[in-house]
């Protein structure tokens, strides 16, 4: 009956942005196995992101959410991805332009 975080690589094929590639892949229904799923909703639709001065600000629509708030496990999820995979420090996600979560490399999420 436990859930715990299971890190899962991916290697890909894709002339397409990472963060694209990983949003794509995170909004799967599952990921190699029924039992291994993705919480973020195959709904979930990043609208535009961008990467400056050590930051990247990823923006969603509004499916993203449940109860008005995005899971924390679903900014793991996120977060998690992409510090993986870019040089990069802060990520701050939001929602139709409005920041919902700020998490830092060093220091986790700050809401």
């Amino acid at each position: 009956d436990s859930k715990y975080y299971v890190p899962v690589t991916k290697y890909l094929n894709d002339d397409r942005e990472k963060i694209k590639i990983i949003i794509d892949n995170l909004s799967s229904n599952y990921i190699y196995e029924p039992t291994l799923m993705s919480l973020l909703s195959q709904d979930a639709k990043m609208i535009n992101y961008e990467e400056e001065n050590n930051t990247m600000n990823i923006n969603f629509n509004n499916s993203i959410l449940s109860n008005d708030n995005i899971l924390e496990e679903v900014v793991y999820q996120i977060t998690e991805s992409v510090f993986d995979n870019y040089d990069i420090d802060n990520i701050n996600i939001q929602v139709d332009g409005n920041k919902k979560v700020e998490v830092s490399r060093c220091c986790g999420i700050k809401k």
